[in-house]
C-alpha cells in the first residue's frame, strides 16, 4: 500500500515530524509514502504557506538513506491553484526537484472553498459550478503536476454537507476537466479524508470516479491526507477495494515525475 498525500510540519497546517511519520507508516505495513506539504500563495490570513525547499528535499533525503529497504520515501507537494498565483507556483516548484505534485484548490477570490466563507450566500449548483469552472479554466493554463488533489473537496462546506451530489449538475464542466487532464497523460488522486469532515465515501465522489474511468482515466494515486499521525494510510485498503470494484487495474506512484503502475 502506498500513501500518496501526507503533510509534516513543513506545511502550515501540521506539527508532525518526518521521522516520526515514517516510522508509523513502517509500523501500519505501507510499501511506501509521499510527502506532499503545502505551497499556498495569498491565504485568507494574508500569509504565503510555503516552506524551504533545501531543507525540505534534505530531510527526506536522509529518511530515504535511513530507512532504504523498509519503506519507499517520495518528495512531494501539493500546490494550491490560484487564478493570480500560478507563475509565483511555477517559480516555485522549479527550485526544487519533486517526485510528484498535487494540484489541487483551496481558495478562490481569497475565500476558502471548504468554509463558509466562500459558499455564503450560494445555492449548491452555483457554488459547485464556480468551483469545478475555476479548476478547469486553471488547468488549461498551468501543466505542472502529475494528479489533481481531492477534486471535490467544495462537498466539505457545511452548508451542503446533508445535500445529495447529482453529477449531471456540473458534469460538462468535469468532463472538459478530465478531458484535459487525460489527454496530457495526468490524473487524479482518491482522498481518504472524506470522512473525517462527516462525508460518505471519498474524495471524489464515486459519480465522479466512474466517469473519469469511461472517459479512459488511468492515472489515479490514493492518499490519506494526513495531517495527524494517526490518519496515515487511512482508508487506503478500502480504496483500493473499491478501485478494484470499478475496473481498475493498477494505482500510480511517481519517481521524478515519472509514473510507474503498481497492479491492485
Amino acid at each position: 500500500m502506498y500513501d500518496y498525500h501526507l503533510h509534516s510540519n513543513f506545511s502550515f497546517d501540521c506539527q508532525e515530524d518526518l521521522n516520526e511519520l515514517c516510522q508509523q507508516a513502517i509500523r501500519i505495513g505501507l510499501t511506501g509514502i509521499c510527502f506532499t506539504d503545502h505551497c499556498d500563495f495569498e491565504t485568507p490570513s494574508g500569509k504565503n504557506s510555503i516552506f524551504n525547499i533545501a531543507e525540505y528535499q534534505k530531510t527526506i533525503h536522509a529518511l530515504q538513506k535511513k530507512y532504504s529497504g523498509q519503506l519507499d520515501i517520495r518528495i512531494g507537494i501539493e500546490v494550491g491553484m490560484q487564478k493570480q498565483n500560478l507563475q509565483k507556483t511555477r517559480d516555485f516548484l522549479h527550485q526544487g526537484s519533486f517526485d510528484f505534485v498535487i494540484a489541487s484548490c483551496h481558495y478562490i477570490d481569497g475565500k476558502t472553498i471548504f468554509k463558509e466563507t466562500f459558499c455564503q450566500g450560494k445555492s449548491q449548483i452555483d457554488a459547485f459550478r464556480q468551483y469545478f469552472m475555476r479548476i478547469f479554466e486553471m488547468v488549461r493554463e498551468f501543466t505542472d503536476f502529475q494528479v489533481l488533489g481531492h477534486l471535490d473537496v467544495i462537498r466539505r462546506d457545511k452548508t451542503f454537507l446533508e445535500q445529495p451530489f447529482h453529477y449531471a449538475d456540473y458534469g460538462d464542466i468535469i468532463d472538459a476537466i478530465f478531458r484535459t487532464i487525460i489527454v496530457r497523460g495526468q490524473g487524479i488522486e482518491i482522498n481518504t479524508a472524506a470522512p473525517r469532515y462527516g462525508l460518505t465515501g471519498f474524495h471524489p465522489h464515486l459519480d465522479i470516479l466512474k466517469r473519469y474511468r469511461e472517459l479512459g482515466g488511468e492515472v489515479i494515486t490514493c492518499g490519506s491526507d494526513a495531517h495527524s499521525i494517526n490518519n496515515i494510510g487511512s482508508g487506503i485498503p478500502e480504496a483500493y477495494q473499491m478501485l478494484k470494484e470499478l475496473g481498475f487495474q493498477t494505482i500510480s506512484i511517481f519517481q521524478s515525475g515519472k509514473e510507474k503502475r503498481i497492479p491492485l
